[in-house]
């Protein structure tokens, strides 16, 4: 759970941002790299179902003991190449306070500063004696993967001139993700996952 004043993200720079949506076919990635990325997040993507889905063991990322991966090391890694402090992850049926906190709301944001919100898939339980649990559906690692796989996939992509990128998630009118990063960081997340180069070949983007 993130506290409040956790989520502020206080910054006077605004920009319109509907005049940037375009497809990543418009974008300055090469040919070979947009192969690659809708390869990775969508054909093969560790969140979703799909007959050519890829887990994080294929990828070279071995189980603990209690049969699960260490998400905690693959968030740290994922968050130092992409210059975010937090995956700021909310299990709720709206993020549109926490989007107004973070400056990620409506057509006027902050495009400088990478930021990241997501809405987590969640279950609410009540027993009888009307004692609530919240507990996650997905881990925060899937919930990333997830949304931007739809952005792609739903071509909610804006790409600005300052070399960074929007990834926009949405379930019909309400937006349930915004993934503020820099374009490298779509590839740079590759080779965070696919640690061992089995499956890409990386090559920055310039």
């Amino acid at each position: 759970m993130v506290e409040r004043n956790e989520i502020i993200h206080n910054c006077t720079n605004n920009s319109k941002i509907q005049s940037y949506k375009k497809s990543i076919n418009d974008s300055k990635f090469t040919y070979e790299q947009i192969a690659m990325i809708m390869d990775f997040y969508i054909t093969r993507n560790i969140a979703c179902s799909t007959e050519l889905a890829i887990t994080l063991e294929q990828y070279g990322w071995n189980k603990q003991k209690n049969g699960s991966y260490d998400y905690k090391k693959i968030e740290e890694q994922l968050k130092e190449v992409a210059s975010v402090e937090k995956f700021i992850c909310v299990r709720a049926k709206t993020i549109k306070d926490t989007l107004n906190l973070m400056h990620l709301a409506g057509d006027n944001i902050c495009i400088e500063h990478p930021r990241i919100v997501l809405m987590q898939d969640y279950n609410l339980t009540i027993d009888e004696f009307e004692q609530t649990k919240l507990e996650s559906k997905e881990s925060r690692i899937k919930c990333l993967f997830r949304h931007i796989r739809n952005s792609l996939a739903h071509g909610d992509t804006f790409f600005f001139d300052n070399g960074n990128l929007l990834l926009e998630d949405k379930d019909k009118s309400t937006i349930t993700a915004r993934i503020l990063i820099n374009q490298q960081t779509l590839i740079d997340w590759i080779k965070v996952i696919d640690k061992e180069g089995k499956r890409y070949t990386i090559k920055s983007f310039k």
